[in-house]
């Protein structure tokens, strides 16, 4: 307990006045969560996060898209065998 004190005031001391209120009101508001909150103040962090995300999944999209092309053959192969097991023929 007294390290995460110890920590609030270095924060405190590091922060400008109107950075200071925010990270407070953050962390009062969202300290239920368990969730660290000064990732929340650092924008540049979560818009890099959030580049890197949209890049892997532009990445991923064509791998998936040639899987499924290579799955959907067996996939019918396997629908078809089920309706001439079904019907009987």
């Amino acid at each position: 307990m007294y390290a995460k004190q110890l920590e609030y005031v270095e924060v405190q001391h590091a922060l400008a006045e109107d950075e200071w209120n925010e990270y407070d009101y953050r962390l009062k508001r969202y300290s239920f969560s368990g969730l660290p909150c000064e990732h929340s103040l650092n924008s540049d962090e979560s818009n890099q996060m959030r580049e890197a995300m949209i890049k892997g999944y532009m990445e991923m999209a064509s791998i998936n898209l040639a899987m499924a092309e290579e799955f959907n053959y067996a996939e019918c192969e396997a629908t078809d065998i089920v309706e001439r097991l079904v019907s009987g023929g």
